[in-house]
């Protein structure tokens, strides 16, 4: 179950970095939009043991900056 967790949360970064990527921002430029320190951004996209995860507020507010679904942002939708 751990490593099921843990490989949830590696797509979800990843595909967070892409999407950001996609929309031409810098880890700096989406943190501001989204009024969260960079710091904390970043540990949204990192794939270490230790990262972070948004709650559903912040979830949803991604997705909706970045274009993109929260389903989608989990891996639970390849579109």
């Amino acid at each position: 179950m751990c490593d099921t967790v843990y490989h949830m949360g590696v797509i979800f970064s990843q595909r967070l970095k892409e999407e950001r990527t996609l929309a031409s921002m810098t880890q700096e430029q989406i943190a501001f939009k989204l009024n969260i320190p960079v710091g904390t951004y970043r540990s949204y996209e990192s794939i270490s043991k230790r990262r972070r995860e948004p709650d559903f507020d912040m979830l949803i507010k991604m997705a909706v900056l970045l274009n993109t679904t929260t389903d989608y942002l989990l891996g639970k939708d390849t579109v």
